[in-house]
């Protein structure tokens, strides 16, 4: 297996985690009173746009060349960095 198959592979395992964490949160949040659901309905909104934009950059990455995928690299683990302290943040919130 090549270096950027591994890389890939991990990747969408986490990408999937988090998918089923935000999906989460959507479903603590409709349990909770109405004012708390229109507080977070805009915060969940925006972690969903980075979980977009992470899948975007990823996509990025499985489709380059093996020459050029790791150059892609450094732009996506930003992006996902940030979507996960965005994620904790949320969490402790709710």
């Amino acid at each position: 297996m090549t270096p950027k198959n591994t890389y890939t592979e991990n990747m969408k395992v986490l990408l999937d985690e988090m998918n089923l964490s935000i999906l989460e949160l959507e479903t603590i949040t409709k349990k909770r009173d109405s004012v708390t659901q229109s507080i977070f309905r805009d915060e969940l909104k925006k972690l969903k746009e980075q979980l977009n934009i992470a899948t975007e950059r990823f996509s990025e990455i499985k489709s380059a060349g093996e020459q050029s995928w790791e150059e892609l690299v450094t732009d996506f683990e930003q992006v996902f960095e940030a979507l996960k302290r965005s994620y904790r943040y949320i969490r402790t919130q709710i």
